[in-house]
């Protein structure tokens, strides 16, 4: 055994063991991505000239990512990497929400600049990025970016929304009235406009959301506003404190429904935006951020706070 130990046949066969051990091998790749965050005090990513050490450490975490996806990772494992700042949302669920919240600031921007869009001139810091990100929009929309695939129908319903001209010649009033007439027939046909059809997100759910951007920037017709009030769509009681906390109130109050009362932490394999948000309303409760009325509309959906 001893002349076994010194050839080192031994540590072969403790590491052999150990590499077909998950758990094991789990745990030593755990440790080494905190290593490498402890060194280079960042998350790991593939790059191109980044270091093959980084890249697998990248690549490991994107396995990590898909396996929470599909409901397979363990929630202690989920806790570990969530404590080293590992967001185990897929790529796409993260660039979405980063969108979203460039979407919001060039709304607040609107709201104080009524008349003007950023510009790529400004001094302003915070402005030239807006402006930068909304051309890179109309770029990806004229095709410019391939990498980028096909621009997105609901950001582009977004924009259009707000205002934003993507240098194309379109009947606006008309395309208007062709989502109104849809959302009228969904409201007859389930009663509401549902979130999801048939397991796939509405997006005239996301359109009457819309709807209420532009009716805060002062871009609702009377005769829309009316419209939509003829059919039992609230606009104004929506956007007097708009910062997205009533839609997101509105898809507590259904999921409530959905899930006999709960709120679950992942549906169909992905996080659930739902599920954070409440989280934060109720870490905002303990820093006394939340309204009264915010506070009562929780407590009257059944929420504990």
């Amino acid at each position: 055994m001893a002349e076994l130990r010194n050839i080192g046949f031994i540590e072969l066969v403790n590491q052999k063991n150990e590499s077909n051990d998950p758990i094991a091998a789990w745990e030593n790749q755990y440790l080494e991505l905190i290593n490498f965050i402890n060194s280079n005090t960042k998350i790991p990513t593939y790059a191109p000239n980044n270091s093959k050490e980084e890249k697998a450490l990248a690549t490991w975490i994107s396995g990590q990512r898909q396996k929470n996806k599909n409901g397979k990772l363990q929630q202690d494992r989920i806790q570990k990497l969530s404590d080293l700042g590992i967001d185990l949302r897929l790529k796409n669920e993260i660039d979405n929400e980063k969108w979203e919240d460039v979407y919001i600031q060039i709304i607040e921007f609107k709201a104080d600049h009524a008349n003007e869009w950023p510009e790529l001139r400004s001094d302003d810091e915070n402005e030239y990025k807006l402006a930068h990100w909304l051309m890179t929009m109309k770029n990806w929309y004229r095709g410019n970016l391939p990498k980028n695939g096909e621009f997105p129908v609901e950001r582009y319903e977004k924009l259009i929304a707000i205002g934003f001209n993507f240098g194309e010649s379109i009947d606006l009033q008309k395309l208007w009235y062709d989502h109104f007439n849809d959302v009228e027939e969904q409201i007859k046909l389930y009663g509401r406009v549902p979130y999801k059809i048939n397991g796939e997100k509405n997006l005239l759910y996301n359109w009457i959301s819309n709807q209420r951007a532009s009716f805060r920037l002062n871009r609702l017709s009377e005769q829309q506003i009316s419209s939509l009030m003829s059919i039992g769509i609230v606009i104004e009681d929506g956007i007097s404190s708009y910062d997205h906390w009533n839609d997101s109130f509105i898809k507590l109050k259904e999921q409530l429904v959905s899930y006999n009362g709960q709120i679950p932490y992942q549906i169909d394999g992905q996080s659930n935006k739902i599920y954070k948000w409440l989280s934060n309303q109720k870490t905002k409760l303990k820093q006394n951020k939340l309204s009264e009325e915010q506070k009562k509309s929780l407590i009257d959906a059944g929420i504990k706070l």
